[in-house]
């Protein structure tokens, strides 16, 4: 599977990129403006909204570098699926 990405592909990955850089900051900054407004009780929020968000991604990352770093996967990926 040594495919080249047509210029549609391409087009559609940059856009889906540039949309998520754009909603990801202005979601940061609707957290860090809440955070800054609700000082006190904003902490608490981060406790208990962000722990498990970072614990989440935490696993979505290790399946990530799980399915890469698996020779068998690989294997399946270079000889078998093609």
């Amino acid at each position: 599977m040594s495919e080249k990405p047509d210029g549609m592909t391409i087009a559609a990955i940059v856009l889906i990129g540039l949309g998520a850089v754009i909603y990801g900051s202005l979601a940061l900054m609707a957290v860090l403006v809440g955070f800054a407004l609700t000082f006190p009780f904003g902490l608490l929020g981060v406790l208990i909204f962000g722990l498990p968000a970072i614990g989440v991604g935490l696993l979505l990352l290790k399946v990530v570098m799980d399915r890469l770093n698996d020779p068998e996967d690989r294997h399946y990926s270079r000889d078998i699926h093609q």
